[in-house]
């Protein structure tokens, strides 16, 4: 369920092609635990999102990270911040072993 602008609540529902299982199939897709996922801020979220569909997560470059969370933010020590937070914040929720972006470094390490 999400809210519409005005605080309404929509439920939603995607009904696919029986021919598109074969894109779900195995071990091929991202899963989380849904319950555990959804707690989480979107800037952790979207770590998450990205420790989860990579096997050995390389780093990931704290600017690029912004630009894929569309973040605003022009203030690097800020969104350096955000950044540590949502990766205390993704350790505490038990979806990654370790997620730390180490001073002075520019990428977000990842042990799944």
């Amino acid at each position: 369920a999400t809210n519409d602008a005005n605080g309404n609540v929509h439920s939603y529902q995607a009904v696919l092609d029986r021919s598109l299982i074969i894109f779900f199939a195995g071990n091929t897709f991202t899963s989380h635990h849904w319950q555990t996922y959804r707690k989480l801020s979107p800037v952790a979220r979207r770590l998450a999102d990205y420790a989860g569909s990579h096997k050995a997560p390389y780093d990931l470059n704290i600017e690029m990270f912004r630009k894929l969370c569309d973040s605003g933010t022009k203030n690097k020590r800020s969104w350096r911040q955000t950044v540590r937070q949502a990766c205390a914040e993704l350790e505490g929720s038990g979806l990654v072993v370790s997620a730390k972006l180490p001073h002075g470094k520019e990428g977000i390490g990842f042990i799944r």
